[in-house]
């Protein structure tokens, strides 16, 4: 009598779950090469220089900064550039701001709020569109 041997399916699962590992981390890599952001144009353009209003706001102090929306890594995240880094704007005054748009935001830097947006998150309490 010929005996079958069965070959354990843990060492098959193991291998394919390291394939979709290996897949999705692939399709991360790739992320956020869009190219030129949307909504822009092929026309000549004025060259944005963002600013803000102190060098590097301290987190719970009030502060005014200058700059402009540009896309975030989800929809629904709304980040300002500024001269030296990017701030996740939250707050009901920072809703349905498009990106493109230059704005002067009034608020306070919040490093200890976590954002899914990837930036620090600076809490809004004006916005002045520019």
């Amino acid at each position: 009598m010929t005996s079958l041997r069965i070959r354990p399916l843990w060492k098959w699962r193991l291998v394919g779950a390291w394939g979709v590992l290996v897949l999705v981390l692939a399709a991360c890599g790739g992320a956020g090469t869009t190219g030129a952001p949307s909504g822009s144009s092929s026309g000549a353009t004025t060259p944005f220089t963002p600013s803000t209003s102190t060098s590097s706001p301290s987190a719970g102090q009030e502060t005014t900064m200058t700059g402009q929306v540009i896309e975030g890594v989800r929809p629904s995240c709304v980040i300002l550039q500024v001269p030296d880094r990017r701030y996740a704007l939250t707050g009901d005054p920072a809703r349905g701001l498009a990106v493109g748009t230059r704005v002067r935001v009034r608020g306070t830097v919040r490093p200890d709020l976590v954002s899914p947006c990837g930036s620090t998150t600076f809490v809004v309490t004006s916005v002045t569109h520019l």
